[in-house]
């Protein structure tokens, strides 16, 4: 593994931009002039984008946990064994 994450989450990127679209655009399944139920359907395609949006991150933090960080390496680009935690570093604390 290299250190650069290269999937490019195609779906997800379309979804953003198809969203912000759909959400700018004036014409709607329905109307936004409607009140209280006009926001509706921009609400659930903004919730859809977020959830694709969720899973590519959480793929990306499961890739980045997998690496063994800079630190962890000693220079060498081995991980250092003499490390007591033996390279896992919880980076949400």
């Amino acid at each position: 593994r290299s250190g650069r994450y290269r999937k490019l989450p195609r779906w997800t990127l379309s979804a953003v931009v198809f969203s912000l679209l759909y959400v700018l655009n004036p014409m709607d399944l329905i109307p936004d002039v409607i009140p209280g139920v006009g926001a509706i359907d921009d609400a659930a395609v903004v919730s859809l984008c977020l959830l694709l949006i969720e899973q590519d991150l959480l793929a990306y933090r499961s890739w980045r946990q997998a690496l063994p960080s800079v630190r962890d390496m000693g220079g060498s680009g081995e991980p250092n064994l003499d490390d007591p935690s033996g390279g896992d570093v919880d980076r949400d604390a």
